[in-house]
């Protein structure tokens, strides 16, 4: 539930970042009919992953919870997904991750099921529960 509530966070701050500055001139409104040219790129390099075997998910570096290294084990195990924290990125970059994420969890879905990250979050977190004799 918290990587959700992390990627959901990563989708609204990288749409507020990505935002352009609200000013009077019309030029400073975007054209709606047209795609962010970052997200853009990004859908495509998820795109050409894909194509090329790869499946990886780009985030930037956010208070992990702390069941956070074995989810990522199992999402490698299971899935064969990879996780990428991408440092210090920019709002350019935000939305970028914003369009290869997007993409790549439609991907990985598909290939493993609907829900399939929320079951390997859930699985990693009961497994660290236990561990530490939690309910």
């Amino acid at each position: 539930m918290r990587v959700l509530i992390c990627v959901l966070a990563l989708v609204v701050f990288g749409g507020f970042f990505a935002a352009p500055t609200w000013s009077d001139s019309p030029k400073a409104e975007p054209d709606k009919k047209k795609p962010d040219p970052n997200r853009l790129k990004g859908m495509k390099a998820a795109v050409a992953d894909i194509e090329a075997g790869k499946l990886k998910l780009k985030y930037p570096p956010l208070p992990d919870p702390v069941w956070q290294e074995r989810y990522v084990e199992l999402l490698k195990k299971e899935c064969g997904v990879e996780w990428e924290t991408v440092n210090e990125a920019t709002a350019d970059q935000i939305a970028e991750m914003g369009g290869y994420d997007g993409v790549i969890i439609l991907e990985i879905e598909y290939r493993f099921g609907k829900g399939i990250l929320e079951k390997l979050q859930k699985k990693a977190e009961a497994e660290f529960r236990k561990s530490k004799g939690e309910k």
